[in-house]
């Protein structure tokens, strides 16, 4: 697995001119992280920096950047090989390939999950929902970049596999569907924090669960070896979003569904991670 973690530090114009060392105080507090490369853009006031690890520090240091008045953001990326994802006994499942809904077929209900602070998840409404992109082969993707839907010989495909802990849902009115939902049924038990890294976010009450009011993971996923049982397919215990409203959760595959859908010809499938299992501290 290859890491690489770019942190975008920029400075205010109207700052600059006040504070002409600011690239060299930046260096300065970032030099101690071990950065690998930086990049600098036509505009003066934003540097780049590369590392091929996320630094333990790099939080903290972060904070101590926007205290001083810079701002920025931290993205990361994994590399993975062939070989290292077939390898994997399960797997978060990942695409970017998004097909369109027709306008105003798109609908939800909000069930409320938690009730301290409101906090709900949504529950789509398939049977209403039209596509307007026609599958073609095996297609995995998001609807307008929310729900996942297969196509119906993908589905198919997975049925006649006795794939476990998946509910396949007709979308649309129309029959035989073209497109199906792929609504895991099985819930893992919440993820092992550290070393996964997701921040818990402040809107959360003294008396809520643990399921909800989490900003997304950075890092891998990572889960404690006792107690994990696995099915097929399987959703997150935790749902990610803020301001009470759910972006979703997590969806995690097995081996060999990962292989089914290799198999089949599923060339949607983007940004799939190894999951981690661990033994308890």
């Amino acid at each position: 697995m290859k890491e690489i973690i770019t942190l975008d530090v920029s400075f205010p114009k109207e700052e600059a001119a006040h504070r002409p060392q600011w690239e060299r105080e930046v260096l300065q507090i970032l030099e101690p992280l071990g950065f690998i490369a930086i990049e600098r853009w036509p505009n003066p006031c934003v540097l780049t920096f590369q590392f091929d690890h996320y630094p333990a520090q790099l939080d903290e240091v972060w904070q101590h950047l926007q205290a001083r008045g810079f701002y920025g953001s931290v993205w990361e990326r994994r590399e993975y090989t062939p070989t290292e994802l077939l390898d994997a006994a399960f797997l978060r499942l990942g695409t970017e390939a998004v097909v369109s809904s027709v306008d105003g077929t798109l609908r939800w209900d909000w069930v409320t999950i938690c009730p301290h602070c409101g906090f709900a998840e949504e529950r789509w409404d398939w049977q209403h929902l039209q596509i307007s992109d026609l599958p073609t082969g095996s297609h995995l993707a998001a609807v307008d970049w929310h729900p996942l839907v297969v196509s119906a010989p993908l589905a198919e495909a997975l049925q006649q596999a006795d794939v476990t802990g998946l509910s396949l849902i007709p979308v649309g009115p129309e029959r035989p569907a073209g497109w199906y939902a792929l609504q895991p049924t099985h819930l893992l038990p919440p993820l092992l924090v550290p070393p996964t890294r997701m921040r818990r976010l402040p809107t959360a009450t003294p008396h809520c669960a643990r399921d909800h009011h989490w900003e997304s993971p950075t890092s891998e996923l990572y889960y404690r070896q006792d107690g994990f049982a696995a099915a097929d397919v399987n959703a997150s215990y935790e749902v990610f979003g803020d301001g009470g409203r759910a972006t979703g959760r997590i969806v995690i595959i097995s081996n060999r569904v990962y292989r089914l859908l290799l198999a089949m010809g599923v060339t949607q499938l983007v940004g799939c991670e190894p999951i981690r299992v661990v033994a308890s501290a």
